[in-house]
């Protein structure tokens, strides 16, 4: 999907027509640019009212990855985070980031009809190459008050851009647009 240069209204409204669910994307905030959705979601208040909050921007200037890495997010591919107000125990938490995992490795087939393969614990993989990052914080105490899923999709971009950036000598990355063709 090709977000508009100029009007996010109809951008947010297409979005939102296109989810199959009452709950996630009920607040739509996109930005042209931000130094991190990440960052962005978690700066928002524990607030009930903010469960199934998206976050997007075009670019990232400083995406997060694991371990306080940088994950590169040039413009053209899907840098996102959610917001959940989960209704479920600490002891449930770590299901969060392989179902996250899961649904955008869904949303990839249901597009592309290409299969991923789920790398532990973030990584979402098309022939053994990284397409994707998912990454999970968790606001919590005695109880979790806020789950932010953050999802850095290697979509309409080159690959070219990003594998001088991985930390891992082993993976390479990919994009849909490689793998799928224009």
């Amino acid at each position: 999907m090709r977000i508009p240069k100029r009007n996010e209204t109809i951008f947010k409204t297409r979005l939102s027509k296109l989810l199959r669910t009452k709950k996630l994307g009920k607040s739509i905030y996109v930005f042209n640019e931000l130094d991190s959705t990440q960052d962005y979601a978690n700066s928002l208040p524990n607030n009930e009212s903010l469960h199934g909050t998206i976050v997007i921007a075009r670019k990232q200037n400083m995406g997060k990855g694991r371990i306080g890495r940088t994950w590169i997010s040039p413009e053209g591919g899907v840098w996102m985070s959610i917001i959940i107000i989960p209704d479920f125990s600490i002891a449930d938490i770590i299901f969060t980031q392989f179902i996250g995992s899961l649904a955008v490795a869904d949303a990839v087939f249901e597009s592309t009809k290409i299969n991923c393969k789920l790398r532990w614990p973030n990584d979402i993989l098309i022939n053994e190459k990284k397409v994707c990052g998912i990454l999970t914080d968790v606001n919590a105490e005695n109880e979790i008050k806020k789950i932010v899923i953050g999802i850095g999709l290697n979509a309409n971009i080159e690959s070219s851009s990003i594998n001088n950036y991985l930390k891992d000598d082993n993976l390479k990355a990919t994009t849909l647009r490689e793998e799928y063709g224009n």
